[in-house]
C-alpha cells in the first residue's frame, strides 16, 4: 500500500497536477509549504526533467520515530531530460491513510 501510494502520487507530479498532489500531502508538509510554494518548487524541479520514461522500485525502509514512524520509498527513475535519478518519497500515517511528507529528486 505504501509503495502504491508513492507511485500514484509521483504520477500526479509526472502529469503536472500540483494541486492534486498537494492535497495528498500530510499536515507536517502543509505546515511548511503552501500550495503556491509547492507549485513553484515543483515547476522549478520537476518540469525541466521532461517526461517520465521509466520508474523502478529500488527500496522501502521503515524509520521508527514518534508517533507512528515514517516509510521511505525509493525509485530509480529515467526522465526524457535526465537518464538516471533517484526519487525518494517519505510517507507518514495520518488519520488512517498514508500521506506524503517529503520528496527529493536527485
Amino acid at each position: 500500500q505504501v509503495v502504491d501510494t508513492a507511485r500514484q502520487w509521483l504520477a500526479l507530479l509526472d502529469a503536472g497536477r500540483w494541486d492534486e498532489s498537494y492535497r495528498l500531502t500530510g499536515t507536517a508538509f502543509q505546515k511548511l509549504n503552501t500550495l503556491e510554494v509547492w507549485t513553484s518548487a515543483s515547476e522549478h524541479a520537476r518540469v525541466p526533467l521532461g517526461a517520465m520514461v521509466s520508474r523502478t522500485l529500488i527500496g522501502q525502509e521503515n524509520l521508527p520515530a514518534p508517533p507512528f514512524g515514517y516509510e521511505v520509498v525509493k525509485f530509480r527513475t529515467r526522465f526524457a531530460g535526465k537518464a538516471d535519478t533517484v526519487e525518494t518519497v517519505t510517507l507518514e500515517r495520518e488519520n488512517g491513510s498514508w500521506r506524503i511528507v517529503g520528496v527529493t529528486i536527485g
